[in-house]
């Protein structure tokens, strides 16, 4: 189903925490090899600028320039050892006038969470991530594919090893088609870019972007 703005219902397992051993601030989990493409240390902030078309219509006070932009600051504020090999992240995405908290669930060989205004069904990472690589997701998150490795330079940051992902949504919905998803990401840092574009012609086209701003890896 077609989201239409950054109020959307993020579903959070809180029984996942229970009996579960928490690290203190600053704990990264070292021993969890996914933090090497995900940083995963309590304190961790990353700020974005972002595009929705959908939310800047309704929010024109909030935006961060005269392109629509919006500030997002995203914060990792603890992480749940659930078992050896698995850890869940608590996040928060900090809109104006509006959080979300989101949990982030990384094994050695994964990293699964829900980016609001972006993520079309839960979105996974198969890690390592090397070209030509594919994998498929949940339900309706459809399947994964590592395009190429790129050099990227914007907001005064420069990035040389990122990996430029495309997702491809499937379901039954009959308008997937018209959905493409794209992120990119550098390891030790995380998603430094990320791209929502849907063009269906059943509801108005929906354009939303991430660029990363700064950022502070504890």
């Amino acid at each position: 189903m077609k989201r239409l703005s950054i109020y959307l219902v993020l579903i959070v397992f809180a029984g996942l925490l229970a009996g579960c051993q928490l690290f203190g601030s600053g704990d990264s989990n070292s021993d969890n090899p996914s933090s090497s493409y995900f940083p995963l240390a309590t304190g961790s902030t990353w700020t974005y600028a972002v595009y929705d078309s959908v939310y800047s219509a309704y929010h024109g006070s909030n935006r961060l320039d005269s392109t629509s932009h919006i500030r997002v600051k995203v914060t990792v504020l603890k992480n749940v050892q659930v078992d050896s090999n698995h850890v869940t992240s608590l996040w928060q995405f900090q809109f104006p006038g509006q959080i979300d908290t989101v949990y982030v669930s990384s094994a050695s060989d994964s990293v699964r969470l829900k980016i609001p205004t972006i993520s079309y069904g839960p979105t996974t990472f198969i890690l390592p991530l090397s070209i030509g690589q594919k994998w498929s997701g949940e339900g309706i998150s459809g399947t994964y594919s590592v395009v190429s490795v790129d050099t990227l330079s914007f907001n005064g940051m420069s990035f040389s090893r990122v990996y430029y992902i495309v997702q491809t949504p499937s379901g039954s919905n009959g308008h997937n088609e018209f959905i493409n998803i794209k992120y990119w990401i550098q390891p030790g840092v995380g998603i430094v870019k990320a791209h929502y574009y849907d063009s269906s012609t059943f509801t108005p086209t929906t354009n939303t972007s991430w660029k990363l701003l700064s950022y502070n890896i504890k």
